[in-house]
């Protein structure tokens, strides 16, 4: 006995429940329709795209008035006026955003960020100078994956990274200025050196912490241990005081044996002249 076989929905009902627009419808209806709808379809994206869970929260600021009615802009709080038409100066209600402040909020997702450094270095690194694109072309067939090891890259899709000149941490932006495109092992290298960096930071600032509290304590510093190892300062000191000893010692056992050598001296030089 056949089973029946399903009614598969049409081709077109599947593309209209599924599709999404892509970036490029974005940029046409940005361009050929009224901004409004460009808007409501960043909306949408923006919507989704905060729900990635790649993108951590400290990498995308947050939206200041997202609680904002209608004609006030989410992004700056400033409230939308009509540029033109009979209703020009009046409260534009269809809107919540800013045609520019939509612009500042997608510059913030580093996809976009990636993207716009993408297009304008080229796949170069600032630091060596290298041209990725041009490396993954050269070695591009067979061991390939070798080659880049041992160059110190990583084999996969992008041999290059995006870097903020400021770190995120130390307060930088993902505005295009502070952000530079470099090679997978430079990127390395400099992530590692500022890792150093902020090591040596915290524990001289947590050295200085322990000095202050150790000067505000009163009473005799805390004795050592029982078979805790010295430091090295206070071996050298007794080292120094060791020497000390040892040398006034010397000098007293040189000047008794001088004393008792000079009365036989004297008694040879007289029995030399007797004779």
């Amino acid at each position: 006995m056949r089973r029946k076989s399903r009614k598969q929905p049409e081709k077109s009902e599947t593309r209209a429940a599924d599709h999404t627009p892509s970036r490029s419808e974005v940029e046409y209806i940005r361009g050929e329709v009224d901004g409004w709808i460009c808007i409501r379809l960043w909306e949408r994206l923006g919507s989704r795209w905060s729900r990635d869970s790649s993108m951590s929260d400290h990498r995308r600021p947050p939206i200041p008035y997202s609680d904002a009615e209608r004609g006030v802009c989410r992004w700056c709080g400033k409230e939308i006026l009509y540029q033109k038409g009979i209703h020009e100066g009046k409260l534009d209600r269809r809107r919540r955003w800013h045609p520019e402040c939509v612009e500042a909020y997608e510059a913030s997702d580093p996809r976009e960020a990636r993207r716009r450094i993408r297009k304008r270095d080229r796949g170069r690194c600032a630091d060596c100078g290298l041209d990725t694109y041009a490396l993954r072309r050269s070695l591009r067939g067979k061991g390939m994956t070798r080659a880049l090891r041992k160059r110190g890259f990583v084999p996969r899709r992008s041999l290059w990274e995006l870097d903020h000149i400021v770190p995120l941490v130390d307060g930088g932006s993902h505005d295009p200025s502070n952000l530079q495109t470099l090679c997978t092992p430079c990127h390395k290298k400099k992530t590692a050196q500022e890792a150093r960096q902020r090591a040596v930071e915290r524990s001289e600032a947590s050295e200085e912490v322990a000095l202050v509290k150790t000067e505000e304590t009163e009473g005799p510093p805390p004795r050592r241990k029982k078979g805790a190892p010295e430091s090295l300062d206070l071996i050298l000191e007794k080292a120094d005081q060791t020497n000390a000893r040892v040398s006034g010692l010397l000098s007293e056992w040189d000047t008794a044996d001088r004393a008792n050598r000079e009365p036989d001296r004297m008694r040879r030089a007289q029995g030399e002249v007797i004779r």
